[in-house]
């Protein structure tokens, strides 16, 4: 376990950082929250807006999508293979998890 010393300068560390950031650190369960509303969100508009789903998945695509015809025993399908990134569903959510400036080399191996 942590010595008393190492956890008073963890709490100092940690009001450091709330104090840097402006208020409270999230909690992960909102957190959570915040990403299943963005999520419930992005899959609303794809449903209901289907005018506007091109340039939205278009935006989680990264170059191109292959597609590779397959078979196997239950029958003919496709393969899809790409890189994709969910930065552009993320955006509202994960800037508040980013660590403060000066903060990074703490976390270096």
């Amino acid at each position: 376990m942590f010595s008393e010393r190492q956890q008073e300068e963890a709490e100092r560390e940690l009001e450091q950082l709330t104090a840097e950031r402006g208020g409270d650190l999230e909690d992960p369960l909102v957190i959570k929250r915040q990403l299943q509303e963005v999520l419930k969100n992005w899959s609303e508009k794809l449903t209901l807006h289907p005018e506007e789903s091109r340039p939205m998945l278009q935006s989680l695509i990264q170059g191109r999508v292959e597609m590779h015809p397959k078979e196997d025993k239950e029958g003919k399908y496709y393969e899809f293979r790409g890189v994709g990134t969910l930065q552009p569903v993320l955006a509202g959510v994960a800037h508040k998890l980013a660590s403060p400036t000066g903060f990074e080399p703490v976390f270096w191996p």
